[in-house]
């Protein structure tokens, strides 16, 4: 059977040179099994949501230690070949006070030795495993295997390791007490982070409530200034100064003092020199760098992200940016990563793909962030959760 099965994978790369052909990931085994490695203009699709149950964040004990694992979806892409995977990331922490972090790659690029990339899926016995490479002389590098656990919210982690075992013979700085599970331990799926609960909660504070309603009466300002409030975390809400330079600029200097801060923009208004000034109607890559400084500054503090945000009113509706805890999100980006947050760009993304889709595209291809969360409070007070699938479509769901 198995024979079978590669001659028609053969046959069916060898018929199409150029259209791209759609292989459902459960064929991936037997693809790399049959040394076909990435087949030309090939999609190793996941059609059936394989991999779906894997995804979420998975956490549990082992050898004094607590262990959590962040689990999403990419598309591996490479010269016309794509394929559904899963990415890792995680923390490890002492389970004794008081509970120190040993290592978070959370904040990691994708690209990094410390995320673990997803490598085959097995369809017979309906597992997953990880390519690790991190560090070979320290017994942090080989494969790590998942598979399902007695329930759907549990799985099995493990990692069997390629290279040396060489703990305590050569320094090993952080790996030597980073160690991934070399036995089998058992995770639990932890609730996922709502974003739609997470706006609802922050819609119900009654002052965060009452600064939207104000805000709502400045997008058609004659002064063509826009107005903002940051929210500190001991309470309240404190006005933001404009620009002196410019009365559509806010100067906001995220600490982390500050759970987040709202502001609006203006509608389409003319200059003194009677030049049309269109509003872009959704945040502005300047938002979205405040934003990350603000996850930062609180991330260095050890503060909890999942109240963090930044709001956006507009004549329109209300957006909103949080944290859904599973990102390549670099909260510190160089210099050089905000050469991409440019506005001419930016305007290009919106204008091609509209404004809600066209916002999550370019921070996702510009920036390099996939854990943020976008929703909009409608006028009509209807929240909705906005978001791409795997092929960059936008999604939008309602918030029950």
């Amino acid at each position: 059977m198995k024979k079978i099965v590669v001659i028609g994978l053969l046959i069916l790369f060898s018929q199409n040179d150029i259209a791209q052909t759609i292989i459902p990931l459960e064929q991936n085994e037997a693809i790399w099994k049959a040394g076909l490695g990435r087949p030309k203009n090939s999609y190793l699709k996941d059609v059936n949501k394989v991999l779906e149950k894997f995804v979420g964040t998975w956490k549990g004990n082992l050898d004094n230690k607590t262990y959590t694992f962040f689990i999403n979806n990419e598309i591996d892409e490479f010269r016309g070949y794509k394929k559904d995977r899963l990415l890792m990331r995680y923390e490890i922490a002492y389970n004794f006070p008081p509970h120190t972090t040993i290592i978070d790659t959370r904040g990691l690029p994708d690209d990094h030795r410390k995320v673990i990339h997803g490598f085959l899926y097995y369809s017979a016995r309906d597992s997953y495993s990880f390519d690790y490479d991190n560090n070979t002389r320290c017994g942090q590098s080989g494969i790590v295997y998942i598979n399902k656990g007695p329930d759907p919210d549990k799985i099995y982690l493990k990692l069997a390791i390629v290279g040396d075992m060489t703990q305590g013979k050569i320094p090993c700085g952080i790996d030597e007490e980073a160690w991934l599970p070399i036995d089998k331990i058992m995770l639990t799926k932890l609730p996922d982070p709502s974003p739609c609960k997470t706006t609802k909660d922050l819609y119900l504070n009654q002052g965060f409530k009452d600064k939207i309603d104000y805000l709502k009466t400045k997008t058609n300002n004659t002064e063509h200034k826009v107005f903002g409030f940051s929210e500190p975390r001991s309470g309240g809400y404190i006005p933001l100064l404009n620009d002196s330079n410019s009365g559509n600029c806010l100067l906001f200097n995220p600490t982390s003092d500050d759970i987040g801060y709202t502001h609006c923009h203006l509608d389409d208004y003319e200059d003194y020199l009677e030049n049309p000034i269109q509003s872009i109607g959704i945040f502005t890559p300047s938002d979205v760098k405040e934003f990350l400084m603000l996850l930062g500054r609180n991330k260095t503090q050890g503060n909890s992200l999942s109240n963090i945000y930044i709001s956006l009113v507009t004549s329109t509706g209300t957006y909103i940016l949080t944290y859904s805890g599973i990102s390549s999100t670099n909260f510190y980006p160089s210099l050089s990563i905000y050469k991409p947050f440019d506005i001419k760009i930016y305007k290009e993304y919106i204008q091609k793909y509209q404004k809600e889709r066209g916002f999550l595209i370019y921070i996702k291809e510009k920036i390099g962030i996939t854990g943020i969360n976008l929703t909009k409070i409608e006028n009509d007070t209807t929240i909705k959760n906005l978001e791409l699938d795997l092929n960059n479509a936008l999604i939008t769901n309602l918030c029950q």
